[in-house]
């Protein structure tokens, strides 16, 4: 499954934020195996992971420019922040 950077292409799960800055996803119960995000050109964000039910946050390694994959489980939140310079 794919998600676009446009808010109308993201109706298949709850989404915010403000675009070239952040997004925060929520995948509840029905959230895909992985996730694919299409990030905007020229932009880099740096990925974390928000387990809603154990508490924690892990960032993933590195910063994402363009198609963006992430693994998902239940109540996790992905949030993307955008990278300066």
């Amino acid at each position: 499954m794919r998600a676009l950077w446009s808010p109308g292409s993201w109706s298949d799960f709850p989404f915010g934020g403000v675009e070239g800055r952040h997004l925060l996803a929520y995948f509840g119960t029905g959230q895909p195996r992985r996730r694919t995000f299409l990030l905007r050109p020229g932009v880099r964000y740096r990925a974390d992971v928000l387990d809603t039910w154990n508490m924690t946050v892990s960032e993933l390694l590195g910063s994402n420019e363009g198609d963006f994959h992430c693994r998902c489980r239940p109540y996790i939140a992905v949030r993307l922040r955008a990278v300066e310079g």
